[in-house]
């Protein structure tokens, strides 16, 4: 359900978990979902290797950029 968008707590409520903890327990990360989000992590790393590398004036626009 958090994969497909919900909240946690919308998730909870759905799956009639009434504690955090044992929704905690349940909530299982998929080897693919962690797979994806190393992948996340290593282009948002390569993005901020490329921004050190720009000229100072460059990389403070773009850090202003929203």
């Amino acid at each position: 359900m958090i994969e497909a968008g919900l909240t946690e707590k919308e998730a909870m409520e759905v799956s009639g978990h009434k504690t955090r903890s044992v929704f905690d327990r349940s909530h299982i990360v998929s080897e693919r979902r962690l797979e994806q989000l190393g992948e996340k992590m290593d282009a948002h790393m390569k993005g901020k290797e490329r921004e050190a590398m720009l000229p100072v004036n460059i990389a403070s626009e773009k850090s202003n950029v929203c």
